[in-house]
C-alpha cells in the first residue's frame, strides 16, 4: 500500500479540511473577475476539493460558481459543509466531456495541473469550455515554498 496523500492530510487537519492556500486563490480570482463585465458571469473550479472556493465565491460575493472534483469523498463532504451551495458541486470523471462548449467565462484550477497525467488534452478540455474572451486562471505549488 501506498502513501494516501489525503488520508494523511485528513489526519492531521481534520475530516473537512482544504489542501491548497483557498485565501490567496480567492483574492486572485477576485482581481481576474473584475476584469470580466456583466453580472452573471459562470466560473468553474475544477479540481474545488469539498468547494471552499465556490463557496467564497458565493458567500462574499454573491456569486455563482460551479465546483468540479474527481474524488466522489470529496464532493459528498463539501455537500455537507456547504449545503447552500450543494447542487454546484459535482464528481467528474478524468475529462470535461459532460461540460458544453464555450460555457464558462472563467475557469479556475489551483494546485490541479499537476496532478493530471495527459495535461496536453486536458488542456484542450479546458480550452474548450471557455468561451471567446474568457479567462483560465492556473496555479500550481512551488517545490522550493511548499
Amino acid at each position: 500500500m501506498g502513501y494516501d496523500l489525503y488520508k494523511d492530510m485528513e489526519k492531521q487537519r481534520g475530516e473537512l479540511a482544504e489542501y491548497g492556500n483557498t485565501d490567496l486563490s480567492y483574492s486572485y480570482l477576485l482581481k481576474q473577475i473584475q476584469k470580466k463585465e456583466g453580472d452573471n458571469i459562470k466560473m468553474l473550479d475544477i479540481g474545488t476539493n469539498i468547494g471552499t472556493l465556490p463557496w467564497l465565491i458565493y458567500s462574499k460575493e454573491k456569486m455563482l460558481m460551479d465546483g468540479v472534483e474527481v474524488r466522489e469523498s470529496a464532493v459528498e463532504k463539501g455537500k455537507k459543509k456547504y449545503p447552500e451551495i450543494a447542487d454546484r458541486l459535482h464528481c467528474i470523471g478524468p475529462n470535461l466531456n459532460m461540460i458544453s462548449d464555450e460555457f464558462y467565462d472563467v475557469v479556475t484550477m489551483f494546485d490541479v495541473i499537476e496532478h493530471i497525467p495527459d495535461i496536453e488534452n486536458y488542456l484542450k478540455d479546458v480550452y474548450r469550455i471557455i468561451r471567446p474572451g474568457g479567462i483560465f486562471v492556473f496555479q500550481t505549488p512551488n517545490a522550493r515554498i511548499n
